[in-house]
């Protein structure tokens, strides 16, 4: 089977702009021996308003659908289980992920035993395993992909289009209010990144 290079485009695009807007979002220094940094769009605040350029993921999340829908559609009619296709499909992102973890830890270990400082560290660690958000939902999405497909063969685009709507009420939902914030000083994450909460 013929791979869609347009598709093959915008998941390349899709993944350099996700590098290229942390990159340009993250002010790292280096003072006195420690190790600091923080968010540019603090100091920057005509910034936030380039911030949906690099909204990205659902279009990492659309190519990574129609990538599935076609790979289950070529190997469902060959008698391949959907057991043994999700486990397939799941192992081609946890094997690099594996490899990006343990380098990650063997680096954590490396620095610690150079004395760098544990709270440093941690939130390194953290930040580390922020990038990676999106592998559970994406690792649901692939278990899915018979379920949701066949909706969109019956349905068609009412079928995303309620998906959209459900995942719009759970975000208003669960968006923190500025009267709701934990703290006076803390700036409420809905307000943190961008004109419209990005």
């Amino acid at each position: 089977m013929e791979r869609n290079r347009y598709a093959d485009l915008l998941r390349v695009a899709a993944i350099h702009a996700v590098v290229l807007g942390h990159w340009l979002l993250t002010d790292v220094t280096f003072r006195s021996g420690h190790v600091s940094g923080h968010n540019v769009l603090q100091d920057i605040g005509w910034g936030r308003w380039l911030t949906p350029l690099f909204q990205v993921m659902p279009v990492v999340f659309l190519v990574g659908g129609y990538a599935n829908a076609v790979s289950w559609t070529a190997h469902g009619g060959g008698g391949e289980g959907w057991t043994s296709w999700v486990r397939r499909r799941a192992l081609r992102l946890l094997w690099p992920t594996t490899a990006y973890l343990v380098a990650s830890c063997l680096g954590v270990v490396a620095a610690r035993a150079a004395g760098v400082d544990a709270a440093e560290l941690a939130q390194a660690g953290w930040y580390v395993a922020l990038h990676l958000w999106f592998l559970p939902v994406y690792l649901l999405l692939i278990a899915l992909t018979p379920v949701l497909l066949a909706a969109h063969r019956r349905w068609g685009l009412r079928a995303p289009a309620v998906m959209a709507v459900g995942a719009a009420g759970v975000r208003e939902a669960r968006a923190p209010r500025p009267g709701r914030c934990r703290s006076r000083r803390a700036r409420c994450p809905r307000t943190a990144y961008g004109p419209a909460g990005w």
